[in-house]
This record gives structure tokens, sequence and C-alpha cells, in this order.
């Protein structure tokens, strides 16, 4: 009916200004920890993962990836240094359309630069090589976050364990 229809979009309408409200009320000393990025000369923001307290490597800030995906010469060498569980397989369209079975694999610990730990998280596997994908199951778990553009920083608000509590909680 033209009521319900009017009642939506106010209700979208409301929602609209209130997100927008709630952005603009993020300022950037709100952020409780700062990672570095790296600029590609192709413009793309990368950040240093650093996988199971041990394997280091670059990860491309994709926040249009719903998960943290690496590629096959990285899962590699995590297998050889770290123990790793696989959790399950899942369907999932890659950035050029096609459709791509992937296995799941637990990491145990997940570190963005060098101090912002985030616990276990389930990785994708790709079985070519590629870019290491940072997504949003690990940058919402830090949310709310920003992207800085000068200097390249990711803000992050909760990033869970630091380096020390892990330490002292074993």
């Amino acid at each position: 009916t033209p009521i319900e229809g009017s009642v939506m979009r106010l209700t979208v309408t409301i929602f609209s200004i209130g997100f927008a409200l709630l952005a603009l009320s993020v300022h950037a000393e709100d952020f409780e920890h700062r990672v570095p990025l790296t600029r590609a000369d192709s413009g793309n923001l990368y950040v240093e993962g650093v996988l199971n307290g041990a394997i280091r490597s670059d990860f491309l800030v994709d926040t249009g990836s719903g998960l943290v995906t690496i590629n096959r010469k990285l899962f590699d060498e995590l297998r050889k240094s770290t123990p790793v569980e696989r959790v399950g397989r899942m369907a999932a369209r890659l950035a050029n359309g096609r459709l791509q079975a992937l296995d799941l694999y637990r990491v145990e610990r997940f570190r963005l630069g060098e101090s912002c730990e985030l616990g276990a998280v389930d990785v994708a596997v790709l079985s070519e090589r590629g870019n290491n994908i940072l997504g949003l199951n690990v940058l919402m778990r830090a949310a709310p976050f920003a992207m800085h553009a000068s200097p390249p920083t990711l803000a992050l608000s909760s990033c869970g364990l630091t380096p020390t509590d892990m330490v002292a909680s074993r």
C-alpha cells in the first residue's frame, strides 16, 4: 500500500541519517590501535599480518571480501611451521566473477602489525597464487575501524589481546 511504502522510505531515511551521524561522530582519536599500511604502486593498501605468531605476510585490505584468504604458498609455509586445523569447505565468488570451492582452516592466532592480536581466525585457502586478502571477518572484530590516507594507517577500536596479555595468560 502507499502508506506502507511511505513508512518504509521514512524508516530507511531515518536509518541512513543515523548511520551518517554515527560515522561523523567517530574521530581519529577514538581509535585505540593504529597499524601502518603500505601503499602499492597500484594504489592498493596492504597491512602486515602475522599468523600463529610466526609467519609474516602482507595482506591486501579488502572491505569487499567477507573473509581472510591466503594463497597456497603462504598456506604451505604456515603448515610447515605450525599445526592448522581444517574446519570446512565453502564456495566463494572471486573478484573475476568465478565461483571456486575453497578449503577453510583455523589459524589459532592472527595479528595485525606488531600489536593488534585478534585471536583465532578462519581463513580460506586459494588454490592459486595471488594476494593474501584481509576481509571483513577480521576487520569487524576490531570495529569500528577506519583507513587514513596520510600517512596510510588502519585505525582499529578493539584488538582483543595484546602480546603481553597473551604471555601473561599462559
